[in-house]
């Protein structure tokens, strides 16, 4: 625990130092969320959740860097759970690809915490394939994930659609599939307000039954 976060520490320190030797660019966002159910990796960490989450994107030595938290409070039974997640994005062939690489890092109020690195890549046309790998830094566990979505603009509101799977080692002898279907829609309250429902169905080959929740929230962009 204490290794993970002075090498979490330091990836934030130094994203801190470059970013304040240049002009940063700075923006971003934060959020608030009631949830119905919140899962992790297809695994449940409570039912009914409050979430907030915060971040932000800015320049590193000509590269894109962001760094994003967010932390969910159980209100019924369950764990609550908080992440943090940094990282440098590139983008390639006129903006056509972008890959990211960096570290996560979350934790659950039993006092189980995790490091993992990243590496994902995002085609930028439609559907916005997105593929990503984590490996954790202490055991020999990965996860794999891969994602589309694509929005529509419906004039009363905005409807984003989107579907993803991923295998997950829970050991090194056991792992998981999971597969989400998602619909967002949100609308503009002001330029930089927007409020926002969610649905979701969510099923993984650990767990007997499937389940489909909602949310509703809002964020702010910065």
């Amino acid at each position: 625990m204490k290794n993970t976060i002075t090498i979490l520490s330091a990836f934030i320190g130094l994203f801190i130092n470059a970013a304040s030797a240049e002009e940063a660019n700075l923006q971003g966002d934060v959020g608030l969320e009631y949830t119905s159910h919140n899962y992790f990796r297809g695994q449940s960490v409570s039912e009914e959740a409050l979430q907030a989450s915060i971040g932000a994107d800015f320049n590193v030595a000509g590269l894109g860097a962001f760094v994003d938290f967010s932390t969910s409070q159980s209100l019924e039974a369950g764990e609550d759970m908080h992440d943090t997640a940094v990282g440098v994005e590139a983008s390639f062939w006129d903006d056509t690809l972008s890959v990211s690489v960096g570290l996560l890092h979350y934790e659950y109020t039993a006092g189980d915490a995790e490091l993992e690195g990243f590496v994902g890549a995002t085609y930028n046309t439609i559907l916005s394939p997105t593929m990503r790998f984590y490996r954790n830094t202490d055991e020999s566990l990965s996860t794999y994930e891969a994602a589309v979505s694509h929005g529509f603009d419906l004039g009363l509101a905005d409807l984003t659609l989107g579907a993803g799977i991923g295998v997950t080692d829970l050991t090194t002898a056991v792992d998981s599939d999971y597969y989400e279907l998602s619909a967002l829609a949100s609308r503009s309250i002001t330029d930089s307000v927007d409020a926002f429902a969610t649905f979701r169905y969510n099923d993984a080959d650990s767990r007997s039954e499937s389940d489909s929740f909602g949310g509703l929230g809002f964020s702010v962009k910065f």
